[in-house]
């Protein structure tokens, strides 16, 4: 009977490292090309490139797009100038 339980709980528990191990990796693949856009923005701005918005309207655009945010962002607004 030991035996049975602890053969049950290795399972569990190689399950459940699966299923986090999955979950880190969706998350990563799904957050780099969030941060390589992020700092190619960012990078542009540093070389003096004109920029439909602000630094920081580029870094809250992005957090916004990292987190799943709901909330719709405007660039067109800041690009015609209105």
């Amino acid at each position: 009977m030991a035996r049975l339980l602890w053969r049950t709980l290795i399972r569990n528990i190689s399950l459940t490292m699966a299923y986090r191990g999955e979950f880190f990796l969706m998350m990563f693949t799904d957050s780099i090309p969030v941060v390589v856009s992020l700092l190619i923005w960012l990078r542009l701005d540093e070389a003096g490139v004109p920029l439909p918005l602000t630094r920081s309207q580029f870094v809250t655009y992005y957090l916004m797009l990292a987190r799943g945010c709901d909330a719709h962002f405007e660039l067109g607004g800041g690009i015609r100038g209105e």
